[in-house]
């Protein structure tokens, strides 16, 4: 079987442009707002739209109930910019679905850089497990709001 996470593999490599990070936002006051499926869904696909627009290479990302974890290189924009026009498309769309109005996220942020492969597989693995980790599944591969590049 390919693992696409092995170190040094091609597959890796070949996406990346910039310097990637694991970014990890959280809705404001870790409100469960993510676990609607519809609302988990306009998030992946805000983020798989930047992806296509070129504003950013996504390389796995995971929508968990109250928080979002992905891992990206930055192209069009820095970090703030890219996460504000994410947030805030999908924000309305969320506020709009769950027939609410207010915030949806919390203004902050974390980012952690990813500088080699190793590290790269790595965040894309936390991305993987962290339904397992909270829980939510007994296999990562049966969480539904989970997206990778690598398969």
């Amino acid at each position: 079987m390919h693992d696409p996470f092995r170190r040094g593999c091609q597959s890796l490599r070949r996406h990346r442009q910039a310097t990637p990070a694991l970014i990890t936002t959280c809705c404001f006051q870790r409100a469960p707002l993510l676990s609607d499926p519809v609302c988990a869904g306009i998030v992946l696909d805000a983020l798989r739209w930047m992806d296509a627009h070129r504003r950013l290479i996504l390389h796995a990302a995971v929508v968990m109930p109250d928080h979002l974890h992905f891992v990206a290189d930055p192209l069009d924009g820095d970090w703030p910019q890219l996460l504000g026009s994410m947030k805030g498309f999908s924000a309305r769309r969320i506020n709009r679905r769950l027939d609410r109005r207010g915030a949806v996220w919390q203004s902050q942020y974390h980012d952690r850089h990813v500088g080699s492969d190793r590290d790269l597989a790595l965040a894309i693995d936390y991305c993987l497990r962290n339904p397992v980790r909270a829980g939510l599944v007994a296999t990562a591969g049966d969480y539904p709001h989970f997206w990778s590049r690598y398969g």
